[in-house]
Parts: structure tokens; C-alpha cells; sequence
């Protein structure tokens, strides 16, 4: 992990909501301005907005509205929730401006409710679409070579046949090691 302040954080979300064009923010709407490059391109953008929306919101919040995580820091000195739909990105932090920890504080329980809260006050704006280049089709009519997962039961096309004629063997701990 690294540090970032919520305004990266929010920077780079809003990079997501924007199929991977970043976007200097500001306090003021009018003042922000686009990046040069993109960040990540459109299809991952939509991806990964496409998971984060669902993830289950907090109890009594609508699901899939917005693409959002939460975040609790080590020794609960931060607690955040980050989210976006089709015309906001919001950001929400609680903890104490001198670092001290907060314990038993947690993303999910304090700061997502203030999230959801924040975006049924904006009013509805419902999360772009895929672009048209994204691959949106069940795992089973994928080309085998890109079927990851497999129904319970089920062994899949890579495992069935392996990648080598080797049998499998046991690389560690080698033969005669004391554990």
C-alpha cells in the first residue's frame, strides 16, 4: 500500500467515471480542468466502475447506483468511502486531523452511509454505459482461452488439459527438509 490524500483518491476516481480521462478537481465546477493523457483506457475504466457497483451498499441503500469502495487505514486513523455516478464523484473522510487513531471506526460503517446519504441528495444519474469495444458476454461464451471461472463442479478447459507433459510435483519444501 502507499499514502494518497483524498484528493488523489478522488482524482483518480473521477478518472474512472470518466472512461479513464483525467480531470483536475476543484472545489469550484468551473475551475477544473482535463488531463492531457488518459489514465486508463475506456473498457478497464467501465470495468472496474462495473464491479464497484456491485458491491453491496450499506442496509436500506439502492444497489448498483453508483461504483464506490471504502477504505479503513491501518490502526484506524481513516475511515472513507469514494463513489461516483453518471455526473459525481464524492469523496467522504472521518478520522481526527492529528492522526490519532479511532478505534474501532470503519469505512463501511460510518463513512458509506454518509456516501449513499450524499448521493440521494445530488438526485439520480444513472453510470455510463460500456463502451462499444467492451467484451460483455457470459463466461461460457467466451473463447476458452479466456474462461477464468467455471460453475461449482465444473473443471475448466486450461485445467483439464495441462500446459506441460510434466506431472505435477511438490517444489517445496525440497526432499529432506525439517519444517
Amino acid at each position: 500500500g502507499t499514502g494518497v490524500t483524498l484528493h488523489e483518491l478522488a482524482t483518480g476516481y473521477a478518472a474512472l467515471a470518466r472512461g479513464g480521462h483525467g480531470i483536475g478537481l476543484s472545489a469550484q465546477p468551473s475551475t477544473a480542468h482535463l488531463q492531457p493523457l488518459a489514465m486508463f483506457g475506456p473498457v478497464a475504466a467501465w470495468q472496474v466502475g462495473h464491479i464497484l457497483a456491485q458491491t453491496p451498499p450499506p442496509t436500506g441503500a439502492a444497489s448498483g447506483r453508483i461504483a464506490w469502495k471504502t477504505g479503513t487505514s491501518y490502526g484506524h486513523r481513516d475511515a472513507l468511502a469514494i463513489g461516483y455516478d453518471g455526473a459525481h464523484v464524492v469523496a467522504v473522510w472521518f478520522g481526527r486531523p492529528d492522526g490519532t487513531p479511532v478505534p474501532g471506526v470503519f469505512g463501511a460503517d460510518l463513512a458509506a452511509p454518509v456516501l449513499f446519504d450524499l448521493f440521494d441528495n445530488l438526485g439520480p444519474a444513472p453510470l455510463p454505459p460500456p463502451p462499444p469495444q467492451t467484451l460483455t458476454v457470459a463466461n461460457h461464451a467466451l473463447p476458452p482461452p479466456l474462461r477464468r471461472f467455471t460453475p461449482a463442479g465444473e473443471v475448466s478447459a486450461t485445467l483439464a488439459r495441462p500446459l506441460s507433459s510434466d506431472p505435477l510435483r511438490l517444489a517445496f519444501p525440497p526432499d529432506g527438509a525439517r519444517m
